[in-house]
């Protein structure tokens, strides 16, 4: 798989409670929306490769909670 870099793009900084931790330990993620060319394949430190869409988010932690609301209010996840 080969990311097209002309076509990446900041989709957005999305910042919660650490899912596990002591209260007030936050996490930021930074997401970024690219096409890409290949076939997406676990490799390195990526164990395995799994798809969600929105009916999976309580599988997710309080993070992932946000973005998958921002990316179903936006349309782009079914």
């Amino acid at each position: 798989m080969q990311l097209l870099t002309a076509t990446i793009k900041k989709y957005g900084v999305f910042e919660a409670q650490a899912h596990g931790k002591p209260d007030g330990t936050i996490v930021r993620m930074i997401c970024y929306l690219a096409d890409y060319q290949g076939e997406l394949t676990a490799s390195a430190k990526i164990e395995k490769l799994d798809f969600f869409d929105y009916s999976r988010k309580q599988e997710t932690s309080p993070l992932d909670h946000l973005i998958f609301d921002n990316l179903k209010q936006k349309g782009l996840i079914e």
